[in-house]
C-alpha cells in the first residue's frame, strides 16, 4: 500500500484493514488487522497482509504524537491527517465501505491512500 502525501517524519502511519462488511466497517474494533509503520516524508509504503482473495478496505491515519489513538477535535472532527482506500471524496458523512473498497485476487495487490490535512 502507499500512503501519499505524508507531510511528517514523525510518528506513524497506522492502518485498519476492513473486511466486506459493510456493516463493521469504520465500528469501533470492527477491523480484521491492524498496522503501525514509521511515517517517511512524501510517500510512505506498507504492507498490509490479508486472508486470501476478496473484498477489503483500509482506513488510516498519521498518529503524529504517536499516542495510538486518532485525535479529534473539541467538535469531533480529525485533528490528525487520515486516509481511505480509493481516496473518496470526503463529506460531512462518512464514506460507504463500497466507495473505499477493493478486490484482492492475486499475491500483490497495489492500493493507495491519500491523506486529508
Amino acid at each position: 500500500m502507499t500512503v501519499r502525501d505524508v507531510r511528517k517524519a514523525e510518528g506513524t502511519i497506522t492502518a485498519d484493514l476492513h473486511g466486506d462488511d459493510p456493516e463493521k466497517f469504520l465500528g469501533k474494533g470492527q477491523y480484521l488487522d491492524r498496522i503501525r509503520v514509521p511515517a517517511v516524508v512524501g510517500d510512505t509504503l506498507m504492507c498490509v497482509p490479508v486472508d486470501g482473495p476478496g473484498v477489503y478496505a483500509i482506513a488510516l491515519y498519521h498518529d503524529e504524537d504517536t499516542d495510538r489513538k486518532f485525535n479529534k477535535n473539541w467538535i469531533g472532527l480529525p485533528a490528525e491527517p487520515f486516509g481511505l482506500t480509493n481516496d473518496p471524496k470526503i463529506r460531512m458523512a462518512t464514506p460507504k465501505h463500497e466507495e473505499v473498497a477493493f478486490t484482492v485476487d492475486g499475491p500483490l495487490t497495489p492500493v493507495t491512500a491519500t491523506l486529508h490535512h
